[in-house]
């Protein structure tokens, strides 16, 4: 895909995330697929497939799948064992933040009427995924919420105990 195809797609979810703030969607799933399309046309790379579709990394067993797995901004060290020394096991991308919780913030923090940039800003802040193990993923205490002493800051608070990180950043 070339660079102008994948700007021009990435701006589009953008666009389409301005709508769905501006109509007070309340559809978390369909929240998941902008921002998830979005994250994959912002980096590009592997994170596309060859048909320009983005990639779902949930147990990625291709190579492409893989190596996108390796690019994501936190590794948990089972997901780490998996990737790099050929440990059986299942991955799952997993949001940081719970697609649910995100889009609650997402409805308080940006504005009716923000432009594609300012959500590129708060998306960049916000949005982060990390590989985990699937056991890792089934150990989180609550997948669909933050823990209740969260700051509000730190994106990665809900690993906190579960599973250590391996900084990709």
């Amino acid at each position: 895909m070339d660079d102008n195809r994948r700007e021009e797609l990435r701006t589009s979810y953008l666009q389409h995330l301005q709508i769905f703030r501006r109509l007070r969607n309340r559809d978390s799933s369909f929240f998941g697929t902008l921002i998830d399309s979005w994250y994959a046309y912002q980096r590009g790379g592997v994170f596309i497939k060859p048909t320009e579709n983005p990639r779902t990394l949930n147990n990625p067993t291709d190579r492409l799948g893989r190596e996108a797995m390796t690019q994501l901004p936190f590794i948990s060290q089972g997901a780490g064992k998996i990737l790099y020394e050929n440990h059986a096991g299942r991955l799952v991308r997993e949001h940081s933040i719970p697609k649910a919780h995100l889009r609650e913030l997402f409805m308080v923090e940006v504005g009716d009427n923000s432009t594609s940039a300012e959500i590129e800003v708060w998306l960049l802040r916000r949005y982060h995924v990390a590989a985990l193990t699937k056991e890792e993923h089934d150990a989180l205490p609550d997948r669909q919420k933050m823990p209740l002493n969260w700051d509000g800051d730190d994106g990665w608070a809900r690993y906190l105990g579960v599973s250590q990180y391996v900084p990709k950043q």
